[in-house]
């Protein structure tokens, strides 16, 4: 709920480098951890802080990819949060037989930390769209000369609000 206006306002870039590194640490105390609790607290912590990642990635796939493309490159990222749940208790069961449950943490954590290594040299890919002011005038001015040609208005006299707005914008634009 936070991380889309976020990337909305500041970039994606930065959504990405901070809330990564903050779930790749909640991922490193859950290794560590010696209690259930504590690996609880930390999965969840994880979890939250890694959830930008997830919510902020569609729109960086829409910005990167055009719309000719952009079905199968959405495709792909979306196949993450389905086979996670699927294969992960499968291949989490077979890491926790032959190695420690711990090695479910680390290999998290190094997956984690390669990513972000590699998304160090990452440029911002959001780029707001601004509309120029010589559009809203000119957008305006029809809008004006419309009004004008109709002589639909019940009474000439009475100003609207959009002939204020047209009236101002055009004294700004004589002066």
């Amino acid at each position: 709920m936070l991380s889309a206006p976020a990337s909305e306002t500041f970039g994606r870039l930065i959504v990405y480098r901070v809330s990564l590194p903050i779930s790749l640490l909640f991922t490193l105390g859950a290794g560590f951890s010696k209690t259930f609790y504590s690996l609880m607290i930390c999965r969840f912590f994880a979890g939250f802080a890694g959830s930008p990642v997830l919510a902020v990635g569609a729109g960086t796939n829409a910005d990167l990819f055009p719309p000719k493309y952009r079905a199968i490159a959405t495709s792909s990222f979306l196949l993450a949060p389905f086979l996670g749940p699927s294969l992960g208790p499968f291949l989490g069961g077979w890491v926790a037989q032959y190695k420690d449950w711990r090695w479910t943490q680390w290999i998290s954590l190094f997956i984690g930390v390669g990513v972000y290594i590699i998304s160090l040299p990452m440029k911002e890919t959001y780029k707001k769209v601004r509309c120029p002011s010589f559009l809203l005038h000119q957008t305006l001015l029809i809008l004006v000369t419309r009004r004008q040609s109709s002589n639909n208005a019940p009474n000439a006299s009475e100003s609207s609000p959009q002939q204020c707005l047209v009236q101002k914008a055009s004294q700004q634009s004589n002066s």
